[in-house]
């Protein structure tokens, strides 16, 4: 398993050589997300991602399992609906919207 040094290494050596690029983004604020470190750190690379492409559907599910994480379920709610509204069928998307909603109130 890759250690939060690891990450961040790996985070500053990509994101030096393509700063813009929203797969690189999408992918460090991922792996930041999953080690547990630096979750505001994670969320802007996120949100980053997005304002390159807002309707990346991979980036708009973690983002809103990230959002989940920290008991921000509306938002993630949120970035569900907009994965499916991005690609009605997308199955990540469907299953994070049906089991988020169970959670949120209406």
């Amino acid at each position: 398993m890759l250690q939060s040094n690891d990450i961040l290494t790996f985070q500053k050596f990509y994101l030096d050589l393509e700063p813009l690029d929203r797969d690189t983004l999408h992918l460090c604020g991922n792996l930041l997300s999953k080690s547990g470190a630096a979750g505001g750190e994670a969320e802007a690379l996120l949100r980053r991602a997005l304002s390159v492409n807002g309707s990346h559907v991979q980036c708009l599910c973690d983002y809103g399992d990230l959002l989940e994480s920290a008991g921000r379920n509306l938002e993630a709610e949120d970035k569900y609906l907009r994965a499916l509204q991005a690609r009605p069928d997308s199955e990540g998307a469907m299953l994070r919207c049906k089991n988020s909603q169970k959670f949120s109130i209406h």
